[in-house]
């Protein structure tokens, strides 16, 4: 059993939504308003890190996956200090809406394959399988 079975591709998928959600939370949930910019700050920039990162849903694959994990390995906990820093721990809903992102941050992190190529889990569009590979009609021969 792998104890890592988060797939670089699965983690850039859940990158995005858990950065939307660190968004649009703070909003949607009325938490501490100044507790909300660090959350909302540290959204946008795990979407921008995870739009440049070497995964299949990159835009571009600017940073490798070893400088993304490097790189959230050390933002998530500056994001949840200053988000504390800033009052969050004074209203029950920001400090629940901490906890569960923090959890949910400590799971991707340490459930990811590092170790795994930036493809795993995903399959290349350039790949046909060898069954698939009988069906390709060069268009000179198409009638």
């Amino acid at each position: 059993m792998n104890k890592h079975p988060i797939s670089p591709a699965a983690h850039g998928c859940l990158d995005y939504l858990f950065g939307l959600v660190n968004m649009a939370g703070p909003s949607a949930l009325r938490l501490h308003p100044a507790a909300s910019v660090p959350v909302m700050a540290f959204g946008l920039a795990q979407i921008v890190l995870n739009a440049v990162t070497d995964q299949p849903y990159a835009i571009r694959r600017n940073v490798s996956l070893a400088t993304h994990r490097k790189v959230e390995k050390w933002s998530g906990p500056v994001a949840l200090g200053a988000t504390l820093l800033l009052g969050g721990w004074t209203c029950p809903r920001t400090r629940a809406f901490l906890a569960v992102q923090t959890l949910a941050a400590l799971g991707l992190y340490h459930g990811t394959d590092w170790n795994a190529t930036a493809d795993a889990g995903y399959p290349s569009p350039h790949h046909i399988p060898d069954d698939m590979a009988r069906f390709e009609t060069p268009l000179s021969e198409l009638p």
